[in-house]
């Protein structure tokens, strides 16, 4: 318990060299409560004593609840598995060493070795591929939005350029044109959000029911995103704006 850094919350770790450890008995914090146990170091679970109550940990992945545990010292007759503790620096010497000593005692078989932190992110390598995958399509749609976005304001700005030279000699200013296109496409932008939102949320909650632990989308996620989409459309269109803008209004007018 030590070793893997499950802390003490009452009492103590279990001792191999104290006879009458293996006798009693550690148990975690959900023990205790599914128990209803006030004061667990005067009591016994499943005829042990209990002398330590350490945080509650997972067994397995995140993608389950933490379970009730109760911890025993126990002389297995086959040893199938053991944790080593290393320093980074020092991982291939200590893995060395475990293998030359395995060999002492199992020449013809080979250990298997793995780090726990690998077997732990392998547990969640379905979440990491479904990351990737989003990642990718949410690239690949922001690529293409960005280019139809583009060529629509492209089409719609040229639609409009008789309006613009208009516009220009009765004294308006590029900015305001500029602005006026802006304001436009920002209010899109604005909407496409709001009807968006209730969808992403209403998404990431049925995905979420699937786990345990939830993470909620906090309101800085939802800021960071508006601004972000907003960013994206307005520097799409601000190009476009401000090329009609600065067109000379007599030629528009001539061709017009």
């Amino acid at each position: 318990l030590s070793l893997m850094g499950i802390n003490l919350v009452k009492g103590r770790y279990l001792d191999d060299r104290m006879a009458t450890d293996s006798q009693s008995c550690v148990i975690n914090v959900k023990a205790a409560n599914m128990l209803n146990i006030d004061n667990p170091l005067e009591e016994t679970v499943r005829g042990r004593k209990v002398v330590g109550v350490v945080e509650d940990f997972h067994s397995f992945s995140l993608l389950n609840e933490n379970n009730p545990a109760q911890i025993v010292l126990n002389k297995p007759t086959y040893i199938h598995h053991f944790v080593l503790k290393t320093t980074e620096k020092g991982e291939e010497k200590a893995m060395a060493f475990a293998k030359d000593v395995w060999k002492e005692y199992f020449p013809d078989n080979q250990p298997e070795m793995l780090r726990v932190k690998d077997k732990i992110n392998s547990s969640f390598r379905d979440e990491d591929k479904l990351n990737h995958i989003i990642l990718f399509f949410c690239l690949i749609s922001i690529v293409l939005a960005t280019i139809g976005l583009y060529g629509q304001s492209l089409f719609s700005i040229s639609k409009k350029r008789k309006e613009i030279g208009i516009r220009k000699v009765n004294g308006a200013t590029s900015y305001k044109i500029v602005m006026l296109f802006l304001r436009k496409y920002g209010l899109l932008t604005v909407l496409a959000n709001v009807i968006s939102l209730p969808i992403v949320l209403y998404s990431l909650d049925k995905w979420q029911s699937n786990f345990v632990y939830r993470e909620d989308l906090t309101y800085k996620v939802i800021l960071i995103s508006f601004l972000l989409s907003m960013l994206i459309v307005l520097l799409t269109v601000f190009k476009n704006s401000l090329k009609s803008s600065n067109t000379n209004p007599v030629k528009v007018l001539k061709c017009e």
